[in-house]
């Protein structure tokens, strides 16, 4: 049985405080990470609009794990950096073993060299999410599901 335990919470309220979404999902990973010092492995984000390069780069300097969606539209290079082409992430093809394992990939607009693993995960017939992980070593799509299946959720409450 997993457990979980309420760490934080914003009201989202743009209008009030000027602060996005964006803006409450880092002050709340900081406050997690620095303030309350709890020892987080994984930061599992369930909302692609947090999916941005400067959270994901902010995980990753603080030696943390992320496991975000992406944007159908975002761009993506599958090579191995001595050409880029970038493609929509949607428009990629994908082998078996790919869909089995994953694909190495470096998303527009990140520092040269930093790759992360890029999953299709086929929801419905007429969903597919794409994930990608800084954890490299990550070679199952089944165990991405799994991570996946687990997220913060964001949630919009009105009176």
């Amino acid at each position: 049985m997993l457990q979980f335990w309420l760490l934080d919470y914003r009201i989202f309220a743009p209008a009030e405080d000027g602060k996005t979404k964006l803006d409450h999902a880092q002050e709340m990973f900081d406050l997690v990470v620095h303030n309350k010092h709890l020892r987080v492995s994984r930061g599992v984000d369930g909302y692609a609009g947090h999916a941005s390069r400067q959270f994901m780069l902010k995980i990753s300097r603080n030696g943390k794990i992320y496991y975000c969606p992406l944007q159908a539209n975002r761009q993506v290079d599958e090579g191995d950096g001595t050409v880029i082409k970038y493609q929509r992430v949607d428009s990629l093809e994908w082998s078996t073993e790919e869909k089995a394992s994953g694909k190495n990939i470096h998303v527009k607009d990140f520092p040269k060299g930093h790759r992360l693993q890029l999953f299709r995960l086929v929801v419905s017939k007429d969903r597919t999410d794409y994930v990608v992980t800084n954890d490299t070593t990550q070679h199952a799509t089944d165990d991405t599901r799994e991570v996946c299946a687990v997220r913060w959720k964001t949630r919009a409450v009105t009176p």
